[in-house]
């Protein structure tokens, strides 16, 4: 047990305990069970490991962002001759195509995680 100021000299020390938070990691992936050309992955742990169909993040931070700001996918990614193609984000809501859902600024939850996996996937 150690005693923080011992000094008898009068003057008066403020003692503190100083908390620091962590952001929880957070873990976003695409996934498509009907791609014609069959390159989107089909699976949470198939688009876990393929890039670029899955965004690692921390709590409130932006889905599918690089470090500046900039989106990391874009719709020529999804375009399929003689189809047209919708995305269900993570908010329960269909956009018209990539690019609109990553204008909606999607943020990661807040989900309490372990390690790096997230648990709400």
């Amino acid at each position: 047990m150690g005693i923080f100021d011992d000094k008898t000299d009068g003057q008066v020390a403020t003692q503190n305990f100083i908390v620091k938070y962590t952001a929880d990691f957070q873990k976003v992936v695409v996934i498509s069970t009907n791609d014609p050309q069959k390159q989107v992955p089909e699976t949470v742990e198939k688009a876990s490991t393929t890039a670029p169909y899955f965004n690692d993040g921390q709590t409130a931070g932006l889905m599918f962002y690089d470090q500046t700001g900039a989106p990391v996918l874009s719709d020529t990614l999804f375009e399929r001759a003689g189809y047209r193609y919708t995305v269900v984000a993570p908010d329960g809501k269909t956009y018209a195509n990539m690019a609109e859902a990553l204008a909606a600024k999607l943020t990661f939850d807040n989900t309490d995680n372990l390690g790096n996996t997230d648990q709400a996937i």
